[in-house]
């Protein structure tokens, strides 16, 4: 004969089978999860999930009766923060704000996560609560978890109608992720002006390295963009200051150990032996095409294209953002040479603005011998920030190049110093 003790064990089972099969088909229409849970709440009336699940499953076609299913739940269960948090949306759809404003309260004070702080942070938005939506959210924002960081600050700046400065405010400095990710979106929404403090509050352990260069990479670039769009609207003062803020911050990276790469320095290119990776962002030479790569040569470096005649006629094969002096004269320096090359011409080095106007051209000198081609430009006033582009471009009259080219270094200096 079954004691006591074992009939509940028994119907404890039944009643979680019946809740399961409902877990494990997500398509399990309401008049299939109907029958189920009414099994549940017969065989164990004293458990709330099963009236919870039924006032969800009720909610939006009787909400008068998924409310008293879940006034139940909560009378089995009163420190379940998603029994209170049902009962908020119920009385919320039911028109009963204030009550619902209650019930999400109580909810997360029961809860420990990121839900419920961040459900309530959104009701309190909608009743014209402020400071308590802000409190909330940097609550919520303490707790959230990694997969939901961008979403919840992007849902932020929606909410609350885009109040970046409020925003930073509430970040959790010791969430190096939220962090991270708050610089990022706000520099890639034009705000990197906002996120100063953020950037130097941010520090990354070794785990959360990808974090952190992944903000580094997001707030140069938008520095970069934005000294770009002030050049090509009024060049000036302005931008020479938005260009140092890029370096600045490029160069921090590097000292902080967000990011790994060579310098930038005004006047100089940054990497000109190709001692370092390519990558895209930044400082530093950026890919335009596969036809080039790095190579060990003799103990050092090289840039090397090999050309097998079927290249396209016109083609940037790399490329980096230079820091200059407005106004100032330059000196670019090409060193390069060929290997088994048909129609050696072709290959140079462009300096030109932002917005494609070329001031100077070095072509490469590719006989056998490493040879070093010069050519002085100046930078225009009121330009701080320059593009320098190797490429090829097929002369005119000429067939496509073949052969190997090889590049050792590229250089600017001041016009007049010593090379």
């Amino acid at each position: 004969m079954l004691t006591g003790f074992a009939l509940v064990a028994i119907a404890t089972a039944i009643a979680e089978s019946a809740l399961n099969q409902i877990d494990n088909d997500p398509g399990t229409s309401a008049a299939t999860a109907q029958p189920r849970l009414e099994r549940a709440r017969r065989l164990r009336p004293d458990l709330s999930e099963a009236w919870l699940r039924t006032a969800r499953l009720e909610e939006f076609t009787s909400p008068e009766q998924a409310r008293a299913f879940q006034v139940h739940a909560l009378n089995l269960e009163p420190n379940n923060w998603q029994n209170w948090e049902e009962l908020g949306r119920l009385d919320f759809q039911l028109g009963n704000s204030q009550g619902a404003l209650r019930d999400f309260r109580q909810a997360a004070q029961y809860s420990s996560g990121y839900e419920a702080h961040y459900t309530l942070a959104n009701a309190a938005f909608l009743l014209g609560d402020s400071d308590l939506f802000w409190q909330q959210m940097q609550l919520a924002l303490s707790m959230v978890p990694a997969s939901d960081v961008t979403p919840t600050l992007e849902d932020i700046l929606r909410i609350a109608g885009d109040q970046p400065r409020r925003l930073v405010e509430i970040i959790p400095r010791q969430r190096a992720d939220v962090t991270a990710s708050a610089i990022a979106l706000l520099a890639n929404r034009g705000q990197a002006q906002q996120v100063r403090g953020l950037w130097q509050a941010l520090r990354c352990a070794a785990y959360e390295a990808n974090a952190c260069a992944w903000a580094s990479q997001n707030l140069v670039t938008a520095n970069l963009k934005a000294a770009q769009d002030a050049e090509a609207s009024s060049p000036g003062e302005s931008v020479s200051s938005l260009a140092a803020l890029a370096v600045s911050t490029w160069d921090d990276a590097l000292q902080r150990g967000f990011l790994t790469g060579p310098r930038a320095e005004s006047g100089r290119i940054s990497d000109p032996n190709f001692q370092f990776d390519w990558q895209h962002g930044g400082f530093g030479w950026q890919p335009a095409s596969a036809q080039i790569r790095r190579i060990q040569l003799d103990g050092g470096d090289v840039a090397q294209v090999q050309w097998d005649g079927y290249e396209p006629e016109f083609e940037n094969l790399l490329w980096q953002w230079l820091f200059v002096e407005p106004g100032k004269s330059y000196m670019l320096a090409l060193d390069s040479k060929g290997e088994d090359l048909r129609n050696p011409d072709g290959i140079r080095a462009e300096i030109s603005t932002p917005d494609g106007r070329i001031l100077a051209v070095v072509p490469a000198l590719l006989s056998p011998n490493w040879t070093i081609a010069r050519n002085a430009f100046q930078s225009p006033p009121g330009y701080s920030l320059l593009r320098l582009t190797l490429a090829y471009r097929r002369p005119l009259g000429e067939s496509l190049m073949q052969g190997n080219v090889l590049i050792r270094s590229v250089q600017i200096s001041p016009k007049g110093a010593a090379h």
